[in-house]
């Protein structure tokens, strides 16, 4: 938050890209909807989708 906070002041770039928060954020959902599902979901990086 301090980060984000910091870049919204000075105007810089913050430390997470939004590569990385991407990568992140997909990980998250499929990590959910596995959970609800009760199954394991996988990544197709062609069609960016939880498959």
């Amino acid at each position: 938050m301090q980060d984000f906070l910091r870049c919204v002041r000075t105007g810089e770039r913050p430390k997470c890209n939004e590569d990385e928060a991407f990568i992140e954020a997909v990980a998250y959902l499929m990590s959910v909807q596995s959970y609800h599902g009760k199954r394991e979901v996988r990544w197709d990086p062609e069609a960016e989708a939880i498959v």
